[in-house]
């Protein structure tokens, strides 16, 4: 598979980038809390009055300030097989301890998915949607959330955009962004199919260039869509269902690449993301009975390199994340506990583990539902299904180079990185971005840094 096979996007893709200097989460100077702490508790408060229950299903920092965290918060439901219809957006800022949050936002039909471009200035939750417009949340000059039109622009006509948007995700390189639209279609009434839709991104307007459906491109596409995220060279997309199939399509034009899981298993979630270390090379997926898989995704031959089975006393895998710089991964339990491995051998390193702290339960019991890290790759937030999220102090990572990286990042935006007199392979290293490189090659990459 060549790294050429998909989107043509500009290498320099600095104007997509955070203008302003990064804000680590922990002051300058400041103290190194133990780990396996709490350092901050947020409970978002429904806007009825009572305690609603709400599980944080997505949650994540924005690209240039590890203070600024935002969730995506979905009403919690008996039946797990009902889809989520409502819930809320907010922002937190983490260094405004009186007030905790601002105004949240409502949104319309939410996926367990939460995409920020890589500016920062625009977060993929759906707020409502109509015909030839798309309305998200946009952080504003406060940074705060406000209500954001997109123009939906097509050659071909008006797009089917009414009101059934479900998700929008951006793709690194800030210049294309991908909806899932569920539609009914009216010649057989009930039926409903996954209309995804391929948009080259131009300010605040979508330009249309390419339109399909999952049932029409995947192979046996079945159930929901429950992630959908692009490999970090933008080339790929990869999809995985509530039925656990796994597809890699091209972002090009949405053709079919890869096929890992088409079978059905009815009752297996499933969820994937790729390596950020490799720009299109490496696809895990987990799947909610506890297994964990990683490809390496070769020309027309894929290779699963690694398959475990992480659970415990019957748990399952909700939610999974890899760290900015590749180095851990977390998998979210249905136990209330986050399991954290390294990448390199896939080692077990710690649980991070609700009873070392004292989080109030849900009625059926804690279940971690989203997990994600800053830059720093010091902590990590983990949302619940009790309407609370919790940013936990790691283990420090003593990595000179990783702290001068962050020492950089505090002086020099991020869109002007590209300027320093460095050679390309640091550049990359100081934006956690990829090289075209094989394995072999990355590991004589970081063994240089080092040196």
């Amino acid at each position: 598979m060549s790294s050429d096979m998909g989107c043509k996007c500009s290498k320099d893709f600095a104007g997509h980038l955070p203008k302003v200097v990064y804000r680590p989460l922990r002051p300058h100077g400041a103290s190194i809390p133990p780990p396996f702490t709490v350092i901050h508790r947020l409970k978002h408060v429904g806007p009825l009055g009572f305690e609603q229950p709400f599980r944080i299903s997505a949650c994540c920092f924005i690209p240039d300030d590890d203070n600024m965290l935002i969730t995506l918060s979905t009403l919690s439901v008996q039946d797990a097989a009902r889809p989520f219809r409502a819930g809320f957006v907010q922002s937190w800022d983490l260094q405004d301890t009186e007030s905790g949050h601002d105004d949240s936002l409502f949104t319309y039909s939410p996926k367990p998915t939460l995409s920020v471009s890589p500016d920062g200035g625009l977060v993929g939750a759906i707020l409502n949607s109509g015909r030839r417009q798309l309305i998200i949340a946009e952080r504003d000059k406060e940074c705060t959330l406000e209500p954001c039109k997109i123009e939906c622009v097509s050659r071909t006509g008006d797009e089917n955009l009414s009101a059934r948007t479900a998700c929008c995700v951006f793709a690194p390189c800030g210049t294309i962004a991908v909806t899932v639209s569920n539609v009914t279609l009216s010649v057989t009434r009930g039926t409903e199919i996954n209309e995804i839709c391929l948009w080259r991104v131009d300010g605040r307007t979508f330009q249309s260039r390419w339109k399909s459906s999952c049932e029409v491109i995947l192979p046996n596409f079945s159930g929901s869509l429950l992630s959908l995220v692009f490999s970090p060279d933008s080339s790929l997309i990869a999809l995985s269902t509530s039925h656990g199939q796994v597809y890699v399509i091209r972002s090009s034009n949405l053709e079919i690449c890869q096929t890992l899981k088409h079978d059905r298993s009815v009752g297996e979630s499933c969820f994937c993301q790729f390596d950020p270390r490799f720009a299109f090379n490496k696809l895990t997926a987990c799947f909610s009975n506890g297994t964990f898989k990683v490809w390496r995704l070769d020309e027309d031959n894929p290779i699963c390199m690694k398959s475990r089975n992480i659970s415990e006393d019957s748990c399952k895998i909700t939610c999974f994340s890899y760290c900015p710089d590749g180095a851990l991964i977390a998998f979210g339990l249905s136990n209330g506990t986050v399991h954290v491995y390294d990448t390199e051998f896939y080692k077990f390193l710690y649980i991070v583990n609700q009873d070392q702290y004292v989080i109030p339960r849900a009625g059926r019991g804690l279940s971690v539902c989203s997990v994600s890290f800053p830059k720093t790759c010091q902590q990590i937030a983990v949302g619940y299904n009790n309407s609370y999220v919790c940013i936990w102090q790691l283990p420090v990572k003593m990595e000179l180079q990783h702290l001068c990286r962050i020492v950089i990042n505090q002086l020099v935006p991020a869109n002007r990185i590209h300027e320093l007199p460095l050679p390309k392979s640091l550049k990359a290293y100081l934006l956690y971005t990829f090289l075209n490189l094989d394995e072999r090659e990355v590991t004589e990459c970081q063994t240089s840094s080092q040196q």
